[in-house]
């Protein structure tokens, strides 16, 4: 298990080689921040088991972005792997990155874009109305940063 700032994870793999992290940002076109650097040397591929609130216009709830991806390979769950799918099947633009998934249909960005500027957003996947959660589809800006959505992140009570 490895630490970071107030985080633990569980089950990440070694750290990023420079040549994986120059594929990402080959692939993505962007440099990938220093932050999110820091983070893969303890977090690459990890599970990590805190939540972050997510506020939509119908809700406010906390949703867990688990599962990490890994800079290792170019399937599914590995950065490659999600920028290529996300790219074909949604038409994701360049500097977009995707970097975690829930157990479901959503997703969390780090938007590279000039627009976006660093900030960490998220594609909920709605759900039925008897789950009470949120039930429309859509964008969310969860930070303005990777540092500022780490700082943001919490262990529910169970």
């Amino acid at each position: 298990m490895a630490n970071y700032r107030h985080l633990e994870f569980e089950s990440e793999g070694p750290p990023p080689t420079p040549e994986e992290i120059a594929a990402i940002e080959s692939a993505l076109g962007s440099v990938l921040p220093s932050d999110v650097r820091e983070f893969l040397q303890v977090a690459n591929g990890a599970y990590v088991d805190y939540s972050i609130t997510v506020r939509t216009p119908e809700t406010e709830e906390p949703v867990c972005f688990c599962g990490i991806f890994s800079t290792q390979g170019d399937e599914l769950e590995s950065f490659l792997g999600e920028l290529k799918a996300f790219r074909e099947h949604w038409r994701l633009p360049p500097a977009i990155l995707p970097f975690a998934r829930d157990g479901g249909g959503s997703y969390v960005f780090l938007d590279l874009t000039p627009e976006g500027g660093g900030a960490v957003v998220t594609f909920i996947e709605g759900l039925p109305g008897w789950t009470g959660l949120t039930q429309t589809s859509g964008l969310v800006r969860l930070a303005d940063s990777f540092s500022d959505y780490v700082d943001k992140l919490y262990r529910e009570p169970d």
